[in-house]
């Protein structure tokens, strides 16, 4: 589920173009390739390491690493990309991952998952559990945007839907309703949590048993009663 803008790729790598994608991404989440990206161009730019983007494409990848180490790391705690201190990543792999997002056509600001990397959600899953299928399917709304599942139960006629949206301290918020004129229909699903136990203790509990016909991002004024 991915929201891709159309570019002009003549002559470029597949390398070239994942870089290119990735800074067209604005606010990506923090295990995104693209923000590792971005985050890296503001530090060499800011160090006259590179002054252009298409630059990063040229320069030697390990000029560009004397640069952002330890400006720019991996967390393995929490299996995301910071600024400061952390595993330096060298460049040519950052650009690997990319490429490995960009051909998989998941959505660099909103995808929270990459199938080669442990997540600390994942660490009382099962591989191939519906659990774990569910949480691999995952995407973070910005603060501007809520998610929305629209889906059906075998005990209703009426079309439903489940929103998670972020709310303070960087924990997010589920609520449920259907789509008729009662907007009083609307209800909070448990209390605010982190997206992962959210998504574990809340969302994927609720949507068992249900069918799931769709699942999109919205901006914040979707939400339903505004």
């Amino acid at each position: 589920m991915t929201f891709k803008q159309a570019t002009i790729v003549i002559g470029q790598s597949v390398e070239s173009q994942a870089i290119e994608h990735a800074f067209m991404v604005r606010d990506p989440n923090r295990r995104s390739p693209a923000f590792a990206l971005q985050e890296i161009f503001k530090v060499v730019q800011k160090s006259g390491a590179a002054i252009k983007r298409w630059e990063l494409h040229k320069q030697i990848a390990e000029e560009l690493e004397v640069a952002y180490r330890d400006c720019v790391s991996w967390n393995e705690m929490k299996s995301e990309w910071q600024l400061g201190k952390g595993t330096h990543v060298p460049f040519k792999k950052i650009v690997e991952i990319a490429v490995k997002w960009y051909v998989n056509d998941w959505d660099l600001k909103r995808h929270t998952r990459d199938s080669d990397v442990q997540y600390p959600e994942d660490l009382e899953l099962v591989p191939e559990s519906s659990e774990f299928k569910h949480m691999s399917g995952v995407l973070m709304p910005s603060k501007d945007e809520l998610t929305r599942r629209i889906f059906k139960t075998n005990h209703s006629d009426l079309v439903y839907y489940l929103d998670v949206m972020p709310d303070e301290d960087d924990r997010f918020v589920a609520s449920t309703g259907h789509f008729n004129d009662n907007y009083r229909s609307n209800r909070r699903c448990g209390p605010p949590d982190t997206l992962w136990e959210l998504e574990m203790k809340t969302v994927f509990p609720f949507l068992a048993r249900a069918c799931v016909l769709s699942y999109k991002t919205h901006h914040i004024c979707a939400r339903r009663g505004l």
